[in-house]
């Protein structure tokens, strides 16, 4: 995994990869024994439940990513199964047996020479030597089957596993209550739709519905989407 802690080991990252991965860390301790490396400024041991969290020492740029990569690779063991949550820090030293997860859209890049590195060089390097690559949305299998390769075998490896959501905590509501809070638990930063939510709120907000909007998480963004709605006269229906 990239983040699970900071990148000094001192806090607990929370986002939805980091919530995958302590549920996966839930699920796969009830059968084995499981170990978590993951990219760091500096080497450290944490634990999370009960499971030991190592932080490997690596640069802080495109380059580290492939020192990450190849670190991981020399600390296993040829019959251990390797689980990348982050499926780009498998290349290019893919562990023989190991699958991967795809959460979203970094194959997508918004750098045009990263896109075309993704392309035609590090997506079909991963789809040849992982042996399942675990998919939350259907948006990268279209892209595989369209872009790199409609094989069969290529097809074999993508599973589309969607992303879940605790039923006993979040119970579904089929009546939109005018008063009950909005839920955004997600990171803090533009690219999660932060002030895509706001906006969309505002909408709701103008037309006299009086939902607070709760963000639930860490970022930038939190000081800048305070300011925005002060300025707008919404600040009062923000919580942070």
């Amino acid at each position: 995994v990239m983040w699970l802690f900071d990148s000094y080991g001192n806090q607990l990252n929370k986002g939805g990869s980091q919530r995958y991965c302590i549920q996966l860390i839930r699920l796969l301790s009830k059968y084995y024994k499981v170990r978590v490396i993951q990219k760091a400024s500096c080497d450290f041991s944490q634990t999370v439940e009960d499971v030991q969290v190592l932080g490997v020492r690596c640069m802080n740029n495109f380059f580290g990513i492939l020192q990450y990569s190849y670190k991981v690779r020399s600390m296993l063991y040829d019959d251990e199964l390797a689980i990348y949550v982050y499926q780009e820090a498998a290349f290019p030293f893919v562990h023989t047996n190991s699958i991967a997860i795809q959460h979203g859209l970094n194959w997508n890049a918004n750098n045009k020479y990263l896109k075309l590195l993704n392309r035609f060089v590090i997506q079909p390097y991963l789809l040849r030597r992982l042996r399942r690559v675990i998919c939350v949305d259907t948006a990268y299998i279209n892209w595989v089957l369209t872009e790199i390769s409609s094989s069969p075998s290529i097809f074999e490896k993508l599973k589309y596993i969607p992303n879940f959501v605790d039923l006993s905590i979040f119970n579904l509501s089929c009546s939109f209550n005018k008063e009950k809070p909005i839920l955004f638990p997600r990171r803090m930063v533009i690219h999660r739709g932060v002030f895509l939510m706001y906006d969309a709120m505002k909408i709701l907000w103008s037309e006299g519905f009086n939902n607070k909007l709760i963000y639930c998480g860490r970022g930038d963004a939190s000081s800048e989407i305070l300011e925005l709605a002060k300025k707008e006269g919404y600040y009062d229906n923000i919580v942070i």
